[in-house]
């Protein structure tokens, strides 16, 4: 079973409000100047942040309340969703911001949806300070894909939407270039999360078979000079093998010889009449060995 967490929709352009009164640390009520800020909460409910430059709380509600500034409210709050619980003074800064609940579940998610098709997640992050006013940001991520990867943006902690930038390839370099520059000072953060395959698909490894697909291995794999020795050197169970799924046009007389036979295979495992005669013309092959002939040749094939 997949261990997927909750993720919570967010707000382009994170726009912020303010406390309309003081609250303690406890209360469960939030009063905010404007409502329509918050995304709606959905069965799941959603997230909010109370901060100042040095001090943060991130709440999480499950309503929202009231018909005009005087009684707007966000409702149903567990407070310390992260950070700690605290008192904030009317005129506090409160907003639906990309939260590191937010980067940690994307993550984990990911991770957890990739375990189905063996992938995993690697996260890069890099955070620039602009000197002056720009808006070219370079990604120095030599395996940066913009069709495979995942590319986030901040702007002094507030989301990025990824219609307000454009990322170009100059001289064989990947930078993201924003459409409206920022100013002096501004912090801008670029996460980018790559997908990683796990698997070596050599012939000295091995693999799960429910990771092939039905019909995706043509007979047409493996030619007669394209098998050695050394690949020869396992035993199967031809009880992994189904009645009639072996086709007479895998090996030819002379594509196999004594020196390839070096396993044994119990007969019994084959089931009676799943292999047609046609398998291998030639008296010098003993008939222990043709079973075991076969199978490698699928197997390769």
């Amino acid at each position: 079973m997949l261990n997927l967490q909750p993720m919570y929709l967010a707000k382009p352009g994170s726009p912020e409000t303010e406390l309309r009164e003081t609250i303690n640390g406890s209360v469960d009520v939030i009063p905010v100047d404007n409502i329509d800020v918050f995304p709606d909460p959905g069965e799941e409910g959603n997230l909010a942040t109370l901060y100042t430059d040095e001090e943060f709380e991130t709440i999480k509600y499950t309503g929202k309340t009231g018909s005009s500034p005087s009684d707007y409210a966000l409702t149903g709050c567990t407070r310390g969703f992260q950070g700690d619980p605290q008192e904030w003074s009317q005129g506090s800064s409160i907003a639906r911001t990309i939260t590191a609940y937010d980067l940690d579940t994307l993550k984990n998610n990911l991770n957890e949806i990739c375990k189905l098709g063996q992938f995993s997640v690697k996260k890069y992050s890099y955070s620039y300070t602009a000197e002056g006013e720009t808006s070219e940001f370079e990604i120095p991520l030599e395996t940066f894909s913009e069709s495979t990867d995942v590319v986030m943006v901040f702007q002094n902690t507030v989301f990025v939407s990824p219609d307000l930038y454009t990322i170009y390839e100059i001289e064989g370099t990947d930078y993201l270039v924003l459409n409206t520059p920022v100013e002096d000072g501004t912090v801008v953060v670029i996460l980018v999360l790559k997908l990683l395959y796990e698997y070596d698909f050599s012939y000295t490894g091995s693999i799960n078979g429910e990771l092939i697909a039905v019909d995706t291995m043509p007979g047409n794999r493996i030619t007669d000079d394209s098998i050695d020795d050394s690949k020869l050197q396992s035993d199967i169970d031809g009880s992994l093998i189904e009645e009639d799924s072996l086709p007479g046009n895998r090996i030819t007389d002379d594509s196999i010889d004594d020196s390839k036979l070096q396993s044994d295979i119990d007969g019994s495992l084959i089931e009676e009449d799943s292999l047609p005669g046609n398998r291998i013309e030639g008296d010098y092959v003993k008939e222990k060995a043709r079973s075991q002939a076969i199978i490698y040749s699928i197997v390769f094939g």
